[in-house]
């Protein structure tokens, strides 16, 4: 009994002290222990966005020489039906022109006497670069999708999500004219609205200009600025276009300067009188002019010396 006394505190001891580390483990495993990730649900995964698939362009229509590449690489004829993937090239003529579809749900047409290389086809980006000539475009909205139109150099943008507008490179810069909707131009970090009705364009390597208004009627003025007569050249012709147009004297692009003012020397070529103008503004008007060549010297085609006789 005595022995049993003395036994007794300690299994009671014991015992408290299992119940306590017992209490312990719990205690950690619901308050300390780190939660498990959960397993993804089948539905949340089917939820999930998706990227869209990428974008196709095909080819709508072709009227006169229109032709398709790569760089480096050898040409052939474009065709009405046939698809255009990223990184080909696109040319025209100068009786040259061609319609293609985007998805079928927007329209790009490209110009006579351009060139145009397709840089991206995605989902939401579709970006072209205009080396040379006019491109316009009937873009539809779609989300968040948008059509980039970069120039030669890639450091000027013209970006739309739904607009009708057209571009022109004239290598001097890049214009854009916006029928309907918006366009933002960019360039040298500054971005420029051109809204329905107007016009801007970005000289090389120069910011963008304030949007102006599209001109009724297109500006063109010429002009003979050569004095006197000249056996060797034809005209000076001086001239003013609409900034940022595109001008070719006798079927040769010429540089034009931000405000629209341009000068070419024109050698003197047999059987010629005349030199041709030809415009080409951001909306994609035309016009055309003419300077007279200045006169030649007059020659002595026939020359007799007479003797007076002695009388």
């Amino acid at each position: 009994m005595k022995l049993l006394r003395h036994r007794l505190p300690w299994q009671m001891a014991g015992l408290v002290a299992a119940v306590l580390l017992l209490a312990l483990v719990v205690f950690r495993a619901a308050v300390y222990e780190p939660l498990r990730p959960r397993a993804v649900l089948p539905e949340a995964q089917a939820s999930a966005p998706r990227e869209k698939p990428a974008a196709q362009a095909m080819v709508l229509s072709v009227r006169g020489e229109v032709e398709r590449g790569k760089t480096g690489g050898a040409w052939s004829a474009v065709q009405p039906g046939q698809k255009v993937q990223p990184d080909e090239l696109l040319r025209t003529g100068a009786h040259g022109a061609t319609d293609l579809t985007i998805d079928g749900k927007s329209r790009v047409s490209l110009a006579e006497s351009s060139e145009v290389s397709i840089r991206e086809l995605t989902g939401t980006v579709h970006r072209f670069r205009l080396t040379r000539g006019r491109m316009s475009a009937d873009y539809d909205a779609d989300g968040e999708r948008v059509m980039r139109v970069e120039n030669e150099a890639g450091d000027a943008v013209a970006e739309a999500k739904s607009a009708r507008f057209s571009v022109l490179s004239t290598g001097s810069g890049i214009a854009v004219a916006t029928a309907s909707g918006g366009v933002d131009l960019t360039a040298r970090k500054l971005t420029v609205r051109v809204g329905a009705g107007q016009q801007s364009f970005a000289p090389r390597g120069d910011a963008p200009s304030a949007p102006t208004t599209v001109p009724t009627a297109v500006l063109l003025k010429v002009g003979n600025s050569l004095a006197g007569e000249s056996e060797t050249l034809c005209a000076e012709v001086d001239g003013t276009a609409s900034p940022g147009s595109e001008v070719t004297v006798d079927g040769t692009p010429i540089a034009v300067a931000p405000d629209g003012s341009f000068h070419q020397v024109v050698p003197r070529r047999s059987g010629e009188h005349s030199v041709r103008v030809d415009i080409r503004d951001p909306s994609g008007r035309e016009k055309t002019g003419t300077v007279p060549c200045s006169p030649t010297p007059a020659r002595i085609k026939d020359m007799a010396i007479r003797w007076k006789e002695a009388p």
